[in-house]
C-alpha cells in the first residue's frame, strides 16, 4: 500500500547529538508513521540521563522512549492516529517513573513534538495527530495539496523578537526568562501541547482523511522550516524537490545568517522528514 520515498533526520549542531527521529511501519493492512522532534529543558545539562554509561541529553532521550514506544505496540491496539499520540505519552511517563523525576516540576522535564499518521486500508482511513509544530502535507491524486498549519509560529515570533533584542545572546537572561515562561505554559489552556508524559489532549489537533484522497505525504520537524516560512510552501518544495533539496535550502539560509537575526529560526534545530507514496 505505502512505500518510503526518502527519509532525513540530521543533528543541527554536529556538538550535539541529534534529538530527531523518525518512525516507518507498513504491516499488512494498517501503518504508521511519525517524525519526533525531543525537546531538552532550559538547562539541558540537568536534565539528561545516563544509558549504557553515556550521557544522553533529555530531549534525545525523551524521543527516544515516544520512538520505541511506537515502533513495538501492536498496531492492532492503536484506533487512530490520536490514539497512538497518547499511548505514547503514557509510556513517556511511564519511563519517567523508572527514572524516579520530579513531576511537580512538569515545565523541567524534557518533552516530544511530533506529527503521527496511522492509516488503516480495510477501513479506508489516513488519521493524523500533530504535537507542537509537527508537520504534514498530504497530496491528493489530482495533485491539489493540503498541509496543517504551524500553530507554534507565534510562540516562536515571539521569542525570536527577544532574541533579537538580545543581538543574538542565547546566555541573556532575557532569552531565557522568555523560554522559561513558554515552557511554563506548555500543556496549559490556550497554550500548545507537548508529549511530557501529562500531554493536554485538548490541546492535540488531529484529523482523518478518506485514504483514497491521499497519493503521497511529507512529515516534517520544525528544523525544516522557519519563522517566516508557509507551511504549504514547505511541504511543497519538500514533495516537489526532495528532501535534501530542501534541508540543503535551509542550510545555505541559516549559514548565511549566522546570528540568526533574520526572521528565521533563534536557533538551528535538527531536521528531518519523511515521504511516504502509494507502493
Amino acid at each position: 500500500m505505502w512505500r518510503e520515498q526518502a527519509r532525513l533526520s540530521l543533528p543541527g549542531r554536529q556538538e550535539k547529538p541529534n534529538e530527531d527521529g523518525a518512525v516507518v511501519r507498513i504491516e499488512g493492512e494498517r501503518a504508521l508513521f511519525a517524525v519526533l522532534d525531543g525537546v531538552s529543558s532550559i538547562d539541558g545539562s540537568v536534565d539528561g540521563y545516563k544509558v549504557d554509561g553515556t550521557f544522553v541529553p533529555g530531549g534525545c532521550w525523551a524521543m527516544r522512549q515516544v520512538q520505541q514506544h511506537l515502533e513495538m505496540v501492536p498496531l492492532a491496539d492503536i484506533a487512530d492516529a490520536f490514539n497512538a499520540v497518547c499511548g505514547a505519552d503514557e509510556a513517556l511517563e511511564r519511563a519517567f517513573d523508572g527514572r524516579g523525576v520530579n513531576h511537580e516540576v512538569r515545565w523541567r522535564l524534557p518533552a516530544v513534538a511530533g506529527i503521527v499518521v496511522v492509516t488503516d486500508a480495510a477501513e479506508q482511513t489516513f488519521t493524523w495527530a500533530q504535537v507542537a509544530d509537527g508537520m504534514l502535507m498530504h497530496e491528493r491524486p489530482d495533485g491539489v495539496r493540503f498541509a496543517l498549519e504551524n500553530h507554534m509560529r507565534e510562540v516562536d515570533a515571539a521569542t525570536l523578537e527577544v532574541f533579537r533584542a538580545c543581538d543574538g545572546r542565547r546566555d541573556d537572561e532575557r532569552v531565557k526568562a522568555k523560554l522559561r515562561e513558554q515552557y511554563e505554559r506548555r500543556n496549559t489552556a490556550g497554550s500548545y501541547p507537548v508529549l511530557d508524559g501529562a500531554v493536554n489532549r485538548d490541546l492535540v489537533r488531529s484529523g482523518c482523511v478518506p485514504l483514497a484522497e491521499v497519493k503521497r505525504f511529507a512529515l516534517w520537524s520544525d528544523g525544516l522550516q522557519t519563522v517566516a516560512d508557509a507551511p504549504h510552501d514547505v511541504g511543497t518544495a519538500i514533495l516537489t524537490g526532495g528532501l535534501d533539496a530542501w534541508y540543503r535550502a535551509v542550510v545555505a539560509r541559516e549559514e548565511a545568517d549566522s546570528t540568526f537575526m533574520n526572521p528565521l529560526r533563534y536557533n538551528n534545530d535538527d531536521k528531518s522528514g519523511l515521504i511516504i507514496e502509494r507502493a
